[in-house]
């Protein structure tokens, strides 16, 4: 939740033209999925450049980091060495990579006078403080670097960050203002109450989503157009897109299928290759879209009258956001089914984090000295 008082209050179906004073510096947009967020953003990044100020754009997965650079007309850091723009305007980077010896030699003191973005800021945040991807390596250098690199723009004269998110709330707010320090910032924010018209959702109970596949099968023998949201992609996973990928062409062996994960966009051989940029154009040409997280956040699906039905499988790996995020890519008022796990699994990250480890060693000594003789509490370690 958001209480905040905001500065400017809207109703609308897009933001459209909004004015922030040139000396606010810390600027909260929480508006719906689809308001134009994105495109609000870009006008920003426009006046930043136009006053010769760099743009730095921080997300928590490439996909979106690669989008938005392309939205923005920004250089993602994969390409700022061979761009002859190279870091000029900025660039976009994952927070994984906000340390030394990443590919962007991230050093939070380049950085002043500049703008940062940081999108979908409240699952970059959940992102930086659980996952257990490449920033669990490097989480303790990337936290002091984020800090470092909020106080420098904040303490800057110009300098400007952007939180922006359907889910922004105070806990997000109020972590950047702690990492602000001793420099004092009121957010500036902005919030658009549109509702959009809502369409049917059907949940699918069970123990694992069997019931959601056999109703999908028999939505894609009708003949319609489909898009199914996955939570994993890797081949052991019963129910991640590659599997289900074998699956379908199996059973519908003249099915056009797209698979959308980290594996496929990035591959050059693949009809996947670089095709979130071009999602619009692209979607058309197959019956069933099968989608990882990579097609989470950042991506605005507008084609009408194609998809008939937006399907998710979501396995308790992802934030809840996240899962929303996902569902609300298609824009169209199409109908939503979804299987949820009814409990969420604990990721790798937190089952290893030092004080877990180390309650699973109390707890597994406690079982060696109750089984020994050595306590007895009358208490039964299970």
């Amino acid at each position: 939740m958001l209480t905040y008082p905001p500065a400017i209050a809207l109703n609308q179906r897009f933001l459209g033209h909004l004015l922030v004073p040139e000396g606010e510096k810390l600027i909260i947009l929480k508006a719906p999925k689809g308001t134009g967020k994105t495109e609000w953003l870009a006008t920003e990044v426009a006046k930043a450049h136009d006053l010769g100020r760099r743009v730095l754009i921080i997300t928590h997965r490439i996909q979106l980091g690669e989008a938005l650079c392309n939205r923005f007309g920004v250089n993602y850091v994969t390409e700022v060495r061979t761009n002859e723009t190279g870091t000029l305007l900025g660039y976009g980077v994952c927070v994984d990579s906000l340390h030394q010896e990443s590919q962007a030699r991230f050093n939070p003191n380049d950085w002043a006078n500049d703008v940062i973005i940081i999108d979908e800021c409240d699952q970059v945040f959940w992102h930086l403080l659980n996952s257990g991807t490449e920033v669990q390596k490097r989480r303790v250098s990337v936290l002091k670097n984020l800090k470092q690199l909020v106080q420098n723009v904040l303490g800057s004269s110009q300098g400007k960050i952007y939180l922006s998110s359907a889910d922004v709330s105070d806990t997000d707010v109020k972590y950047i203002l702690s990492l602000a320090g001793e420099y004092r910032v009121n957010p500036f924010v902005i919030v658009n109450n549109y509702r959009h018209i809502a369409g049917n959702c059907y949940n699918y109970s069970g123990t694992n989503p069997k019931n959601l596949i056999a109703a999908l099968n028999k939505a894609i023998a009708k003949g319609g157009h489909h898009l199914l949201c996955c939570s994993a992609q890797k081949a052991k996973s019963k129910w991640g897109t590659q599997a289900l990928e074998e699956r379908f062409r199996r059973k519908f062996p003249h099915l056009r299928i797209l698979r959308i994960d980290s594996e496929s966009v990035a591959d050059p051989s693949h009809a996947a290759f670089g095709c979130i940029a071009h999602l619009n154009e692209i979607l058309t040409q197959y019956d069933l879209v099968i989608a990882s997280p990579s097609l989470e956040t950042g991506v605005s699906i507008d084609i009408r009258g194609h998809f008939d039905g937006v399907w998710g499988i979501f396995q308790g790996v992802q934030p809840v956001n996240s899962v929303r995020q996902m569902l609300a890519r298609v824009r169209e008022t199409v109908d939503r089914h979804i299987w949820v796990r009814e409990w969420g699994m604990f990721s790798s990250a937190w089952l290893n984090c030092p004080v877990v480890m180390k309650l699973k060693l109390l707890l597994s000594l406690l079982r060696k000295m109750t089984t020994a003789g050595i306590l007895n509490c009358g208490c039964t370690i299970i």
